[in-house]
């Protein structure tokens, strides 16, 4: 089985990097190789010009990190245990569920105990939000300037010149992808490395192989666990740590009536919001047709979603147009309302009167967390991990994924219930502050690393 966190002891972990290190075997080569285990062809000398020109922009780029090194030093000569440093590995620019998840942590964890440094890419709003922490960051581009994604051996070279430069006691990677990347390497490092998993998605046997390699495999919910343990990952690598939420960001407000004057509506107006990156697994299609067919009862209903579309794949670009479709076909495309990606979803989700969210698959819904902390009524699927959020009819309304007709009974059941909306939404924010507080994921990250470190 795997594991909760807070139940593994590092012991044995911490046992075996001192032996390893008093009979001389944590030992590195020019590209910080382990000489012993080391697996055959993963950090191939050969590389490209182009992969050189990285390597020489990388060694600069860790050159300005001086102050971070000296910060340390300083630490030394006060006579006090230099902070750890923990690289963290950031293969997306953009701003979802998983890069807030982690940054609530990061900002909890600097305050005190640990130093980070994030590789990550070189534009972009999470790049950005990074800057705001006063995270250093270094360049990590895995395409070359065609934009065509770099070879296997070209890749492995490069993240092991990034952590021989950066020199970090651990490494961590934020997505599943990143993961498998790192995994490559693992043998090629003395740091340890983790990975969240944050996905719930099928794995090819070379992936599960590469993932197994790491040191820790840290799963949102016991959902993404249990699927990925079933098809290969080692249970004795895995360990559950729910996200955490901050319920001072995100708490109840008297709602201002701002957003649905910003959509021309009326204070009368009952807005629903679905919101999250508009893709097929996210399921917008399920509450579109729902709510649609609820016009006619109530015509002050309208629904808003918030996100984006990031994938240029023809299908989700026909998806996102079928959604404007469901209502302009019936008529009632002024019922519909595209806010696009929001940095503001405190405010939004104290402007609602309800969530959405009709899922086909959800590892742990991030918003779900966010929308019970902040005591707004939840409609939601069973999939993945929601049901380890929220308990059915007690903080929410769970319904099976892919189901229209159940979403429209539902909601025609809450929609003039407002009394049973205010109680879904106190029973939820009640199981986000028992549960799922940024405070309890922090902690519990903390001694998965401090296991390793």
């Amino acid at each position: 089985m795997y594991t909760q966190v807070g139940s593994i002891h590092g012991k044995l972990f911490q046992q075996k990097r001192n032996n390893d290190q008093k009979r001389g075997l944590i030992l590195t080569s020019p590209l910080g190789r382990r000489q012993h285990g080391t697996r055959g062809g993963a950090g191939k000398d050969r590389v490209s010009q182009d992969i050189q020109r990285r390597f020489y922009s990388l060694h600069s780029a860790v050159r300005q990190l001086a102050p971070v090194q000296n910060a340390s030093q300083n630490n030394l000569d006060r006579m006090t245990p230099p902070r750890p440093r923990i690289l963290l590995c950031l293969e997306y620019a953009t701003l979802n569920g998983g890069e807030h998840s982690l940054l609530a942590a990061v900002r909890q964890l600097t305050q005190s105990k640990l130093d980070f440094i994030a590789a990550a890419p070189s534009t972009g709003p999470l790049l950005e939000k990074l800057s705001e922490l006063k995270i250093p960051t270094l360049p990590l581009n895995l395409r070359d300037q065609s934009g065509h994604k770099l070879s296997k051996e070209e890749i492995n070279s490069y993240l092991i010149k990034l952590i021989e430069d950066v020199q970090p006691d651990l490494v961590h990677a934020n997505s599943l992808a990143m993961g498998r990347l790192l995994g490559r390497i693992a043998g090629d490092v003395a740091a340890p490395i983790t990975t969240h998993i944050r996905d719930i998605i099928r794995l090819s046997d070379k992936a599960i192989e590469d993932l197994n390699q790491l040191d820790r495999l840290i799963a949102v919910s016991g959902a993404t666990a249990k699927y990925h343990q079933e098809r290969g990952l080692s249970a004795g690598k895995l360990t559950v740590l729910h996200n955490g939420v901050d319920s001072d960001w995100f708490q109840p407000r008297t709602p201002t009536y701002q957003l649905k004057k910003e959509l021309g509506l009326g204070p009368e107006a009952f807005l629903i919001a679905n919101i999250g990156q508009i893709c097929l697994r996210k399921g917008q299609d399920v509450a579109a047709e729902a709510v649609c067919r609820l016009i006619d009862s109530y015509p002050e209903l309208h629904l808003a979603f918030v996100g984006e579309r990031h994938s240029q794949k023809a299908e989700s670009i026909a998806y996102e147009e079928n959604l404007r479709e469901i209502f302009a076909n019936a008529g009632r495309e002024d019922h519909v309302h595209f806010l696009g990606y929001r940095s503001d979803i405190e405010f939004i989700l104290n402007e609602v009167d309800l969530l959405l969210h009709t899922a086909h698959q959800e590892p742990l819904g991030r918003v779900l967390l966010e929308g019970a902390a902040s005591e707004c009524p939840i409609i939601a699927t069973t999939a993945g991990g929601t049901s380890e959020i929220l308990e059915h009819n007690l903080s929410g309304i769970l319904l099976p994924p892919g189901d229209a007709d159940l979403v429209e009974f539902a909601l025609r059941d809450l929609i003039p219930d407002a009394q049973r909306r205010q109680e879904l939404g106190r029973e939820a924010r009640l199981r986000i502050l028992q549960r799922f507080t940024v405070e309890r994921s922090t902690s519990g990250l903390l001694d998965i690393w401090k296991q390793l470190l």
